[in-house]
């Protein structure tokens, strides 16, 4: 082969390492609900079906709800770019008072040292003036899903996404990351564009737990594109907009958990053991990172220089 070609060969390569088109994700889940029920059920019980599908999630009961316009199946799901989706989505009927809903988990989804999860979530809230929108992994369910101007508490530890409204009218709506350590809310540092306008719009959030023993755990939270760069494990820094730590009991955290005072939609919500098992369908385009690529060129070169006389 000659040196020409053996160089060409080479760069060819790394243009592929880098990710010179978006590739798509496939993946495995641990615990996967895209809500493919019958349009108008609710969710306890009492429109005479229980919504016990899914994957990783306990499958006789089913999700239950509590409070007044509890949530229900609503006629369309949601959508983001090329991810995998299925069914329809929740919301409650009417943001008049509160509800909450949650499912218990049968995966084992807090024996590694992190897990993943995505959800769509989609804010359609026409007031202000209160909280809207928690999800959360819990050791339980919310206990005061309508508190104004706060996140919702939760009776003891867990890990979760809320939407908040400013106490301002028309002032928007911050999307955070929250926690819950023995029933003590607390925040995250960082949040999506805050304030944003309230009403239609579609995120799609990624997170990451960290689990430690005998110190805080540590959720980071991804507010992803339609196409979405990665470094082949975790997506780009640019898309990473809060972090919140909290001492939680990783072994109590059994239960899928959402409240609110308003009706936000929320769709297809995964766990896996990596950012690729949460985004199946997604558009990557694949972006090593610079450490990454500068012994790709080095080893090149050195390829090109020892094989550099023609054959």
């Amino acid at each position: 082969m000659s040196t020409n070609l053996q160089t060409t060969v080479f760069v060819a390569a790394v243009l592929g390492l880098m990710g010179t088109g978006p590739q798509t994700a496939t993946a495995a889940v641990l615990v996967y609900e895209g809500f493919d029920y019958a349009a108008g059920d609710v969710f306890n019980g009492s429109s005479g079906a229980r919504q016990t599908g899914g994957t990783g999630l306990e499958s006789v009961t089913g999700w239950t709800t509590a409070g007044s316009n509890a949530y229900d199946v609503w006629s369309t799901g949601l959508s983001f770019g090329t991810l995998d989706t299925t069914g329809r989505s929740v919301r409650r009927s009417a943001r008049t008072g509160d509800a909450q809903m949650n499912r218990a988990v049968t995966a084992n989804v807090t024996s590694g040292s992190s897990v993943w999860f995505s959800l769509l979530m989609k804010d359609t809230a026409d007031y202000d003036h209160h909280t809207t929108g928690t999800f959360f992994l819990s050791d339980g369910p919310i206990s005061n899903a309508g508190a104004k101007g706060t996140a919702q508490k939760l009776p003891g530890d867990a890990l979760g996404v809320t939407f908040r409204h400013a106490d301002v009218f028309g002032a928007g709506m911050d999307v955070l990351g929250i926690a819950s350590e023995g029933g003590t809310t607390i925040l995250s540092t960082g949040f999506v564009d805050g304030p944003t306008p309230h009403g239609n719009t579609t995120y799609l959030i990624v997170g990451r737990i960290d689990w430690a023993t005998g110190s805080n755990d540590t959720l980071t939270l991804y507010n992803l594109a339609e196409t979405t760069t990665w470094d082949g494990t975790t997506p780009d820094a640019g898309y990473e907009f809060a972090t919140v730590s909290a001492d939680v009991d990783q072994s109590t955290l059994n239960t899928l958990t959402m409240g609110e005072a308003q009706y936000t939609t929320v769709d297809e919500i995964r766990f896996g053991e990596t950012f690729i098992d949460v985004v199946p369908g997604l558009e990557l385009a694949l972006v090593p990172e610079p450490t990454t690529m500068a012994l790709l060129i080095l080893g090149g070169l050195m390829m090109v220089r020892w094989t550099g006389r023609p054959v």
